[in-house]
C-alpha cells in the first residue's frame, strides 16, 4: 500500500541576515497540525530549520525509509 506523506520544511537560515525568518517555526508548526488534523496523510513530517545543510540531509534519511508515497503536498511560508 502507497503512503501518504506530508514533509512540511520552514528554512529561517538565509545568509542574507535580512532575509531571515524566525517566525517560519511557528509556521511549519502550525502547518503539520493542520495536515494531522485533515487526516488525509499517513505521516506528516515537520522539518523548521535553522541550518539549511541538516535539513536536506534529514530529509533524505526520510525519504529513504519511506514506502512508496502516493499523494504529495506542496506549499511555503513566506512569514
Amino acid at each position: 500500500m502507497a503512503l501518504s506523506l506530508a514533509i512540511v520544511v520552514g528554512v529561517t537560515d538565509y545568509q542574507d541576515e535580512s532575509l531571515r525568518l524566525p517566525a517560519c517555526v511557528n509556521d511549519v508548526e502550525a502547518m503539520g497540525e493542520l495536515l494531522r488534523g485533515a487526516g488525509k496523510f499517513n505521516e506528516v513530517f515537520v522539518v523548521p530549520s535553522d541550518d539549511g545543510k541538516a535539513t536536506k540531509n534529514r530529509i533524505a534519511r526520510e525519504r529513504q525509509a519511506a514506502r512508496p508515497v502516493s499523494d504529495n503536498y506542496f506549499g511555503r511560508s513566506t512569514g
